[in-house]
């Protein structure tokens, strides 16, 4: 990875050799930088401020000039003065599109000095005309915290404020936008009951209304519990549902039953409420009298327990943080994770300003 382009100091883009004294060079500077745009328009789609407002500027200034000279050696005092206003006025719309010629060619390439330079040559502005821009490395602005805290499970970065802020606006925050951020993927343990054939809400389940039923189930890593439930409670396979969850309840018990589909089902879902890799359900089979699940119309079979799990999953070119102060902390949500890459890049009303590499180590 290149190291960022940064303004040293947080300068304002300016131009080193065009001055308001300097007629010729401004007007040549204006009508260069115009018709270069013109041309490149792919690259620079929306000049701020637009194109017309220069080629207006550079109007006046060579209207001004015809009395006073582009040497400034003939004409009025009054002559002189105006072509001093018009050539100031150049100049402020060449550093605004100066401005904005840089923030594009930024957002094109944050890390790559040559091909952020071919973007300021394709705007008519030589870089010989630019006060100059300095890379900026990592090591003198950037730091990460690893004091008692901010326990080694946190990662904490720390920044000096303003580095590469566009101008014109107060600080508005910080963007941390990483480059290879993890996330945890988690899914939830279940285990399915399977029936054929598929069975409707409205089916009755075949239990005797004054018969009481039972089953264990074991959620995660606890004991397996006892659930009962009176047939007469529970003589459609909806209210069989609804039954379940409510003994689920009555028993503090972390799981869900589920019939996944609208319409024709063809297995209970029993589903634990936690997610990631100590999430598990386990229904104990058996062929006691009474016992619930064989004696429901069209039970088939007991699927096997699926377990629950936590992955991480890449997340590239991500925004994964907004701040308004000069730090900030990443908490892994469970176990160590991969170094974290990213840049952290200012940003006000204007836009965003120069990011500023960085590398969380674990």
């Amino acid at each position: 990875m290149g190291r960022p382009v940064v303004n040293k100091g947080n300068i304002k883009p300016s131009l080193k050799y065009a001055k308001v004294s300097q007629y010729k060079e401004l007007l040549t500077l204006a009508r260069t930088v115009s018709a270069r745009m013109v041309i490149n328009i792919a690259d620079f789609p929306t000049p701020i401020p637009p194109l017309t407002d220069l080629d207006t500027a550079a109007d006046s200034l060579r209207d001004a000039t015809i009395y006073q000279g582009l040497r400034r050696n003939k004409g009025s005092k009054f002559d002189t003065q105006q072509a001093k206003k018009a050539a100031k006025n150049t100049l402020q719309v060449l550093t605004q599109l100066l401005q904005y010629v840089i923030n594009t060619a930024l957002i094109a390439f944050p890390d790559d000095a040559p091909g952020f330079n071919v973007v300021i040559a394709e705007s008519g502005f030589s870089l010989k005309n630019i006060r100059r821009i300095k890379h900026i490395s990592q090591s003198r602005y950037v730091r990460q915290d690893n004091s008692n805290a901010h326990p080694s499970t946190k990662m904490r970065l720390q920044w000096k404020r303003g580095v590469g802020l566009i101008k014109g606006a107060p600080i508005a925050g910080y963007i941390i936008r990483a480059s290879n951020a993890f996330s945890h993927l988690t899914t939830a343990g279940y285990q399915d009951i399977l029936f054929s054939p598929a069975f409707l809400s409205t089916d009755p389940t075949g239990l005797a209304a004054s018969q009481h039923y039972f089953f264990n189930i074991k959620i995660d890593n606890n004991s397996p519990v006892g659930i009962t439930i009176l047939g007469s409670t529970a003589l459609t396979m909806g209210t069989l549902i609804t039954q379940l969850n409510l003994h689920f309840a009555a028993a503090a018990l972390q799981c869900t039953a589920v019939a996944l589909t609208v319409g024709a089902n063809n297995y209970i879902r029993i589903q634990s409420n936690s997610s990631g890799i100590t999430s598990k359900i386990l229904i104990y089979d058996s062929l006691a009298m009474f016992y619930l699940w064989r004696s429901l119309n069209g039970f088939n079979a007991f699927a096997a327990p699926v377990n629950g799990t936590d992955v991480l999953i890449p997340l590239t070119s991500t925004d994964i943080a907004t701040v308004t102060k000069t730090n900030w902390t990443y908490n892994p949500l469970m176990g160590p994770t991969p170094n974290l890459t990213g840049k952290i890049i200012p940003f006000n009303a204007l836009g965003e300003g120069n990011p500023i590499d960085f590398t969380l180590k674990y």
